[in-house]
């Protein structure tokens, strides 16, 4: 089950809303966590280990 299976319709859309461009991660498929402990630096657990993103934009 996906993070977007849980909920439906409305609710789907706020939680989208809210995290922003965090978001866009997690619809990748594998990604079971995403990270952000430090402005412009992500980090990514997917089923292949964990990977670091720069985001600019954070």
């Amino acid at each position: 089950m996906t993070s977007a299976a849980l909920f439906t319709g409305i609710e789907a859309a706020h939680v989208r809303e809210q995290m922003g461009v965090l978001g866009r991660f997690l619809a990748e498929p594998g990604v079971l966590e995403v990270l952000s402990n430090e402005a412009g630096r992500v980090w990514i657990e997917t089923t292949a280990g964990w990977t670091e993103r720069d985001m600019p934009e954070l």
